[in-house]
């Protein structure tokens, strides 16, 4: 199948034309439509916004993003087999969109008696279409259950040990998806043991330079020409972390970073770096994928007089995402 092709494939312009093969190939077979606006609407919850089925159904053809996290969560299954030989590998996958675009390389590559997944889907178009897409492709027996519900407040059967757990809900800057609930809502339920996917999600804030980083991406500068000074990190979402955060939100720390005047004038844009480790070796960092590009978030040239300080913090809610404020003498 196609998904073991990008799990296999080091060319990126393979991964890539392997990529957008699939997504058409999986839309064609689901029914997702371009063109139909019931696959275009997001859903607004009280933990933040589940992206409408077609956006969920592209995110295939971030074709580096997709390699990436197959090649995580196949190492994850493997690694899971060895450390619990005999057992069947209890996997949670949350917010699957309407392919479970990350469970396919290991249904095509492992049997249902190796694996099996829980699957939770809030949006009931994408719902529709995976059930679809399980029959045609006789991937029923993976599934132990497909619920349609919201993975903020889902309470997990505790009788059913579960080994993995992959939830990929996130845009850059952790902003307007709900992935900091799911996860702080999953691993307060859940052993030390349980493998998350991605493993963490760190979060920076650093000064760019816009046009540097232009020309760096055009090729008119060199590649390992720096076009951002970090100032430090903000945030990292881990199991450890959520579990802290499921019992106190006060958990999230303010931040605060000095923003001199030199580094200001050659690195003007304040941004919010996102790196992600997915699991073992796999990693994307800033640039590599659409959840990595910098988050902009003011332009201090614009500003008579330059703030000295700012502090960042971050919120949980219907619109999740990184707050801040400027401080001045």
């Amino acid at each position: 199948m196609l998904c073991i092709q990008i799990l296999e494939e080091e060319t990126p312009i393979k991964i890539m034309e392997a990529s957008r093969e699939l997504y058409q190939l999986l839309s064609l077979t689901s029914g997702v439509d371009e063109q139909n606006s019931n696959y275009k609407h997001d859903l607004q919850t009280a933990s933040g916004k589940a992206i409408a089925t077609l956006w969920a159904a592209m995110c295939i053809i971030d074709f580096l993003r997709t390699q990436r996290f197959f090649r995580g969560i196949h190492q994850a299954v493997i690694d899971s087999k060895q450390k619990y030989p005999g057992e069947k590998i209890n996997i949670l996958y949350a917010g699957s969109g309407p392919f479970a675009t990350l469970a396919l390389p290991v249904m095509c590559l492992f049997s249902s008696d190796e694996v099996s997944f829980t699957v939770i889907e809030i949006q009931e178009t994408s719902v529709q279409c995976l059930q679809t897409i399980l029959e045609y492709f006789d991937f029923q027996e993976y599934v132990y259950v497909l619920i349609q519900t919201d993975a903020t407040r889902y309470e997990l059967e505790k009788s059913k040990k579960i080994h993995i757990v992959i939830s990929e809900t996130m845009q850059h800057a952790l902003e307007k998806e709900p992935q900091v609930e799911i996860t702080m809502n999953l691993a307060h339920q859940l052993d030390d043991e349980t493998i998350w996917i991605p493993e963490y999600i760190k979060i920076d804030a650093s000064l760019m330079n816009k046009k540097k980083d232009d020309g760096r991406q055009m090729g008119i500068l060199p590649s390992n020409k720096s076009s951002y000074i970090n100032l430090g990190t903000l945030f990292n979402l881990n199991k450890k972390c959520a579990k802290k955060l499921f019992k106190n939100l006060s958990e999230f720390d303010k931040v605060q970073f000095k923003l001199s005047e030199k580094n200001v004038l050659n690195y003007p844009c304040l941004v919010l770096m996102t790196s992600i480790h997915i699991y073992g070796d796999q990693y994307l960092m800033p640039w590599d994928s659409g959840l990595c590009a910098p988050r902009i978030v003011a332009d201090l040239s614009n500003y008579n007089p330059m703030p000295e300080q700012v502090i960042f913090w971050y919120e949980t809610g219907s619109s999740p995402g990184f707050h801040y404020k400027f401080l001045y003498s």
